[in-house]
């Protein structure tokens, strides 16, 4: 109970009890990095189940020495990591594909343009259309090269 009371009394000593009292209670915590080791073990435990169930978690706790609460946050950010970079090969395979079609497509316009220009020359060639006189001869011209 003396401790509280002069931890209480320690603010507002100068008349800034708010910022004294946030300051104290808002620090940033230290960044805990995790050691080699340790994640080593939990990569190669989560290549084996990327799931984490709660025996699990703290089972692995224990063996290498962090809080439970470390483990679920550490697979969490490691799933989250696997997911962009399985989105990120999706990606690259729809990429490489849809420039295999594009390109398969773009040939076969080129090759519908070939056949349609050696098509075009020949219909001309066929006595019927200049057996035809007058008006209707130009209609069905017209429609041939449409």
């Amino acid at each position: 109970m003396h401790s509280e009371r002069s931890f209480f009394r320690s603010f507002g000593q100068d008349g800034n009890e708010d910022e004294d009292f946030d300051e104290y209670f808002h620090q940033p915590e230290k960044k805990r990095r995790l050691k080699a080791d340790q994640i080593e073990f939990l990569e190669k435990s989560f290549e084996a189940d990327n799931k984490l169930e709660p025996e699990r978690k703290v089972k692995l706790a224990k063996d290498i020495g962090l809080q439970p609460r470390q483990v679920a946050i550490w697979f969490q950010n490691r799933r989250a990591r696997w997911k962009n970079k399985s989105l990120e090969r999706d990606y690259e395979v729809l990429q490489d594909s849809y420039n295999s079609l594009k390109a398969q497509y773009e040939n076969l316009v080129k090759e519908k343009d070939k056949l349609k220009d050696q098509v075009r020359p020949s219909r001309i060639r066929f006595p019927y259309y200049f057996l035809l006189s007058g008006p209707r001869f130009w209609e069905i011209l017209i429609c041939i090269y449409m």
